[in-house]
Parts: structure tokens; sequence; C-alpha cells
């Protein structure tokens, strides 16, 4: 969950999806549009290109924020083999390739596709008349699992006990963990270990810390149990991240 759209392309290997409430497969080469605060979860097996959007960047045409993309979890993957999709992908590589050779006045062509990307999948969304509201999660489960998001957020680097974060909701840790398995499809203790992961990377790629002091910033307990952890979700260690990330900037 967060406050940023997201444009996810599976580029190798199908996984598992859940985007609010719902359980989607979707396969090697797809897109997935994720919308301002959808709560989701993707299987990061195999290889996969992230975009993120600051709102932000549409401010100036408020009315559109939040009405950009298809709001059904099903209509939010666009389909390998359709015109959109093509499009889309175009659009993400010529993205990559401005990012990587970083010409003189890259930033504004980098909007300018941005904006592209938006304009294209709004239109989409609206012609196929996919914008009205969500029904799929009842809204008493949106606030509650929003809530739990906003509690792991702030306090994933702290020691968190299933009695605590149930209390959040007003759960018995019996019952919290049978919701939180059939809403999000994975135990929180997965989650949890999932978000720390990702805290991690962000440590890993922007900051000279050693692993260990990382792994105890994110609230592992240990660097064993955190590199155990980090190598079932990504298939490699953190030091083969941090070590492949010295290498592309070199």
């Amino acid at each position: 969950w967060h406050s940023y759209y997201e444009i996810i392309w599976i580029k190798k290997c199908d996984r598992m999806v859940y985007i609010n409430g719902e359980n989607i497969m979707v396969k090697e080469g797809e897109i997935i549009l994720v919308d301002l605060d959808d709560i989701h979860h993707v299987d990061t097996a195999g290889e996969i290109i992230v975009l993120h959007i600051d709102p932000f960047l549409i401010s100036q045409v408020k009315n559109i924020c939040q009405d950009i993309f298809p709001k059904a979890p099903k209509d939010k993957i666009l389909k390998e083999h359709t015109p959109l999709r093509s499009k889309i992908e175009q659009n993400i590589c010529s993205i990559l390739e401005l990012y990587e050779k970083k010409p003189f006045g890259y930033e504004l062509c980098l909007m300018s596709i941005i904006y592209d990307c938006l304009g294209k999948l709004q239109e989409y969304a609206a012609t196929n008349h996919l914008l009205e509201d969500f029904k799929h999660m009842k809204k008493e489960d949106y606030s509650k699992l929003n809530a739990i998001m906003d509690y792991v957020n702030n306090n994933y680097m702290n020691p968190i006990a299933i009695n605590e974060i149930a209390a959040v909701v007003g759960f018995t840790p019996t019952y919290f963990c049978r919701y939180f398995k059939k809403k999000m499809g994975d135990t929180f203790l997965d989650f949890l270990n999932y978000y720390r992961c990702k805290k991690a990377e962000e440590l890993l790629n922007k900051t000279d810390m050693s692993i260990t002091d990382i792994a105890l910033e994110v609230g592992f307990s240990s660097t064993s149990y955190f590199d155990k952890v980090y190598k079932l979700i990504n298939h490699q260690t953190p030091k083969e991240y941090k070590n492949k990330v010295l290498n592309e900037k070199e």
C-alpha cells in the first residue's frame, strides 16, 4: 500500500498477485496497474520492472487524480499481445534507455513519456467504463487493512508481536492470523519479512551501511536470519544484491 501510482511489467516468470482482496495469476509479459492506495502484493520470483509515479506530477489536473487506472483487480492486468500493453512496454523501454544514457534534458523527456503513459491508461479505463467505484472489498476490510499497513510502516524496525498488531484492529491473535491470511494471501510474518526486505533494499541501494547494521535497522533480530529470509524472497543474499548494485554503479 502506498500513495503513488505503480506500473509493474512482469518480464520473466508467471506469478500470483494480490490486489484489493483478490489473488490473480499474472503471466510473463503482462503489465499490472497499481492505483493510489491499492493494497497489493507481488511475488518477486523472476524479473520485474517497476515504475513508480508520484501523483504530484499531475497535481495541476487534480480532477483526474485517483481516476486513471481501472478499479477492479481483473481490469488492472494488461494482457500480452494487446495494443495498449505493447505501447506501455515501449514507453517503459524508452524510460530505461533515457535513464541509462542520461542525455542533456533527459528529465523532461522522462516526464513526457510518463504523461503519455498516464494519458493512454486513463483513455483505456474511461472508454472501457472501468473507472466506477470499486465494490469488491468491503469498506470495513479496506479500513482495517490500511490500519495494519500504517502500523507496519511506522513500526517495522521494532519487534511486532501478533497480539500487538491484532489489537490495532480489535481482533484476538488467533482471529487476526486467519483474517490476514484470508485477505492478503500470506501469513502476517511472511508479509512483515517481505516488507522489511523491501526496506532493506532501499538501504542497500542508497547507503554504505553494513549488512549487519541494515538487518538491525529494518527489524531483523540477526544477520543470519536476515540472510535466510532475504534469499528465500529474492533468490540471492543481501551481500550478492549489494555487490550487484555496486557493479552497476561503476
